[in-house]
């Protein structure tokens, strides 16, 4: 209920750190600012769910490189056909497949499955491989 002078907040299922998300995927380059006014946060809120976020962002991808090896292991271990259908499929996006494929220790092994691929399948997963976060 809405006091004279204050407005009624609207209730919803997402928490304020849900609502950051989502329009920082809208909005990718959102300044703080931005994103407060919209949510209806302090700047300081925003900054806070925003360290947040990185920190769970960070520990996801520490867990992966944990992972990553062994993936990598079997990958290698496959049929070249086979690894590119598996890295290729639904499974893997092409960033993914990049990194797995960075921790596959054999050049020979690494080309052949990416000869398997399909040539647009490749190419992303080539252009995945660029990116700083997935090269060497």
């Amino acid at each position: 209920m809405s006091t004279s002078g204050t407005t009624a907040r609207k209730w919803t299922f997402f928490t304020n750190h849900g609502h950051v998300l989502v329009y920082l995927a809208r909005h990718p380059d959102a300044r703080v600012r931005e994103i407060a006014a919209e949510i209806g946060i302090t700047e300081r809120a925003t900054q806070a769910i925003l360290a947040d976020l990185n920190r769970s962002l960070d520990g996801a991808y520490a867990a992966l490189d944990q992972r990553l090896p062994t993936v990598a292991k079997s990958v290698a271990s496959m049929e070249a056909k086979k690894a590119a259908e598996t890295l290729t499929s639904e499974l893997f996006t092409p960033e993914e497949a990049a990194m797995i494929l960075q921790r596959v220790e054999e050049d020979r092994t690494r080309g052949s499955i990416l000869d398997e691929m399909a040539p647009e399948k490749a190419a992303l997963v080539l252009q995945a491989l660029k990116n700083p976060r997935h090269g060497s």
